[in-house]
């Protein structure tokens, strides 16, 4: 990644596209390059520790994934890096991530957790059309605060 740390943006969408709304992380980032916004895009089925090089190279990152628990169509929370021992050795948190990416890399990019209300997690690979509008209402939200990142790095 060519990018200069101040400027740029990077959206990490994560989930099992196998797994109808477990896609919704690839389908928002799809989306994002599709309207031609000026981020950084990664796509991946669970994180891992290969992502901090990536992550080390932006000053603005979010993490997108389903939402199985939650009552509201997405949640946005801006996260820290913060390390806690993972109960399966494969299981990684942004927040995770976000650490090792301090610690090898001595840098603390700005950081959000885009958690998208999914409902079917069946295997097949469409994605519900409740979970397309949940999503379609986060991704103004996210290009929200990319306008506004940029504005200020000006």
């Amino acid at each position: 990644m060519e990018a200069s740390k101040e400027t740029s943006i990077l959206v990490i969408g994560y989930g099992n596209p196998a797994r109808c709304d477990d896609g919704i992380g690839e389908y928002v980032t799809e989306r994002l390059l599709s309207e031609g916004i000026n981020v950084d895009i990664l796509t991946c089925q669970e994180l891992g520790p290969e992502l901090c090089e990536d992550i080390s190279g932006c000053g603005l990152v979010f993490f997108i994934d389903a939402g199985i628990e939650q009552n509201e169509a997405f949640l946005i929370r801006e996260i820290t890096p913060k390390y806690k021992t993972p109960i399966f050795s494969h299981h990684i948190s942004p927040e995770m991530l976000l650490a090792i990416t301090e610690e090898l890399y001595n840098v603390r990019p700005k950081a959000y957790l885009v958690s998208i209300k999914g409902y079917n997690f069946d295997f097949g690979f469409e994605i519900t059309e409740m979970a397309k509008q949940n999503s379609e209402r986060a991704i103004e939200k996210i290009k929200e605060i990319c306008m506004s990142w940029q504005s200020q790095k000006r």
